[in-house]
């Protein structure tokens, strides 16, 4: 089984035949600072998804763990979703007509561009001070307009 937790501490347990210790720990690993939420692995224990508080869902690779650094461990969990994710709602989106883009504006003052065809996030812009309200894509996927809560 798996364990994960605050600080990115993620550790793994193999089952044994031992009724006084049935389950021997394999190894430990640290994923950053990332704290987690919810961990699953596929049928056949070779790989493992781990979804973050801060709404990143990674990937690892269960089947080499033995050959697995535990200082390099962190360059072992890959985003599945590169750029990440809005963590929480969606206020607003915009789809241009000419391109496979799409703009969405988050309630964490974020604005993401994705690739809906490669399912990616190609671009993403933090506004720490300013609150995004809409946002606007031009037709030919060029231009972008982002209007702010004072100002566009």
């Amino acid at each position: 089984f798996i364990l994960g937790g605050n600080n990115g501490f993620f550790s793994v347990y193999e089952k044994t035949d031992d009724r006084k210790d049935p389950y021997m720990h394999i190894k430990t690993f640290y994923c950053g600072r990332e704290t987690f939420s919810s961990i699953c692995c596929n049928h056949n224990d070779e790989q493992v998804v781990a979804f973050s508080k801060n709404c990143r869902l990674l990937s690892f690779p269960l089947g080499s763990v033995d050959m697995i650094d535990e200082s390099s461990a962190e360059e072992s969990f890959l985003d599945i979703i590169p750029g990440g994710s809005h963590e929480g709602a969606i206020i607003n989106t915009s789809v241009c007509s000419q391109k496979p883009i799409l703009a969405t504006v988050g309630s964490d003052r974020t604005v993401r561009i994705w690739n809906y065809i490669k399912w990616h996030c190609e671009l993403s812009q933090d506004f720490h001070n300013d609150e995004p309200t809409c946002v606007a894509l031009h037709p030919s996927g060029t231009q972008i307009l982002v209007a702010l809560r004072e100002r566009v």
